[in-house]
């Protein structure tokens, strides 16, 4: 996405969506903005895809810069809970769509001018079944804190133990019968509060894991006041206190940094470090996590060992002739960027100083991948003409059950395919339906293939521009 939209405000607009108010706002149990969306699609008993087919109508959309993509919740949702533009965007869309305020704290947006993504948020949910048993007990229904999706936070400090990842030996559920995604519900078997998940561990957390939940949780809490804060304030007071306490050397040698990177990082406005690298530094110092950020660095007791967790980053000897060798090589074999790094034991920014070859490589995939793309949209297309012109030969109306029966296989709203049929109706001109309100994300080009896919359907069935079907 363009980076001039970073900062682009969403216009004054009604509300579309019921005002539902995230759980836990203000506290250290608020709510992740991920399971907020799978919390709004249950208030109006939609699936989340639909709800988000009603977001994508709004001018917000587009002013914000949004595209329906296929993976708009990969890895869980990650990139809408974490520092990235993403995530302050969806906030602000879902801000304009229900009339709820500070929505981006329901995310760690406040903390991106602090900290980088690197290590920041887990690719997979993670829950405290005590706590999902304590939304039970209360009344309400279980959600997924913000808190619990900080990678660095292991375990659950109220209830001493450790967070899990979810899992059900039940067989998924599949076609009519598939359950909707909902916060703190299991997805295969609809157990509310993950009951149906294994006992959990006998372990108990460690002083220093509880300790750094503490911090996590703390700084969620926090949110509102670092994001008005100003980061330059915590550089120069880690500046100074390096100069009294030996120099900047010492204290990465303390906290297993790089003394180039403490270096770069307090000299450089802009640059920033990972969440771990600051709890190792607070951790190792004896500070509150919060109170670095915010620029006040006095000393408090900190339980556990005083050693930090993060391996110190060692920098290996690169061959780059090799190296410009690997990157000529995948142009032929058709290897990404991503691969060749992988390959070669090395990081994206070191292949990238390469840029010729760099570049040639990155333009090629994307390509590919636009190939893919434009290939996957033909096959739906492709797919409900076929299906389409037979349910009108056998005199059957071309509906999504007709079609489900006819392939023996389920067609749903969400699927391109579905939208294919749906549209080809209307552009034969089937006036019982309206325009799936998803169409206004798709592409020119999936547009002329459908008006294309409904000429030669209008010369095979003897359809007239305006007829009904």
């Amino acid at each position: 996405m363009p980076d001039d939209l970073a900062g682009t405000s969403v216009p004054d607009a009604p509300p579309s969506l019921y005002p539902l108010q995230p759980r836990g706002a203000g506290t250290e149990e608020v709510e992740s903005l991920y399971s907020y969306i799978l919390s709004l699609a249950g208030e109006h008993s939609l699936p989340t895809r639909v709800l988000l087919d009603e977001l994508a109508s709004l001018p917000a959309w587009k002013e914000l810069g949004h595209s329906l993509g296929r993976f708009w919740d990969g890895d869980y949702g990650a990139n809408l809970v974490g520092v990235c533009r993403v995530a302050k965007r969806w906030a602000d869309l879902l801000q304009a769509a229900t009339g709820v305020q500070a929505l981006q704290h329901c995310t760690l947006s406040g903390v991106s001018q602090y900290v980088c993504g690197i290590g920041l948020i887990t690719s997979r949910p993670r829950v405290c079944i005590q706590c999902l048993a304590d939304d039970i007990e209360t009344g309400s229904l279980p959600y997924e804190r913000l808190w619990w999706r900080v990678a660095a936070a292991k375990c659950c400090p109220r209830h001493n133990a450790y967070l899990v990842e979810p899992q059900c030996t039940a067989e998924k559920l599949t076609g009519p019968l598939r359950i909707p995604k909902r916060s703190g519900v299991c997805s295969t078997c609809g157990s509310v509060g993950h009951k149906c998940h294994p006992d959990a561990p006998t372990e108990t957390p460690t002083a220093n894991e509880v300790w750094t939940a503490q911090q996590v949780r703390k700084m969620v809490v926090a949110l509102p006041t670092l994001a008005k804060s100003d980061h330059r304030q915590m550089k120069d007071e880690i500046a100074h206190y390096c100069s009294i306490g030996g120099g900047r050397s010492r204290l990465a040698e303390r906290v297993n940094m790089a003394k180039s990177q403490m270096s770069h990082w307090l000299r450089k406005v802009n640059a920033k470090t990972s969440l771990p690298q600051l709890l190792d530094i607070a951790n190792v110092e004896q500070f509150d996590l919060t109170q670095v950020l915010l620029g006040d660095l006095r000393k408090v007791p900190v339980p556990g060992e005083r050693q930090p967790r993060r391996k110190k980053k060692i920098s290996r000897h690169v061959d780059h002739q090799a190296l410009r060798w690997q990157l000529k090589a995948a142009l032929v074999q058709g290897k990404s960027v991503s691969k060749v790094a992988a390959e070669s034991g090395v990081d994206i920014s070191t292949v990238a100083k390469h840029e010729d070859l760099y570049l040639e490589i990155r333009e090629r995939t994307l390509d590919e991948l636009e190939a893919a793309d434009r290939d996957r949209r033909q096959r739906a297309v492709e797919e409900a003409e076929t299906v389409l012109e037979l349910l009108v030969e056998q005199g059957v109306t071309p509906s999504m059950r007709a079609a489900s029966d006819l392939t023996e296989s389920a067609w749903y709203p969400s699927q391109l395919r579905a939208l294919s049929l749906t549209m080809l109706r209307i552009n034969l001109g089937d006036q019982r339906l309206t325009v799936p309100l998803r169409m206004a994300a798709t592409s020119h080009e999936y547009r002329r293939m459908l008006e294309v896919s409904a000429r030669r359907l209008r010369k095979k069935l003897g359809f007239t521009a305006t007829a009904d079907q």
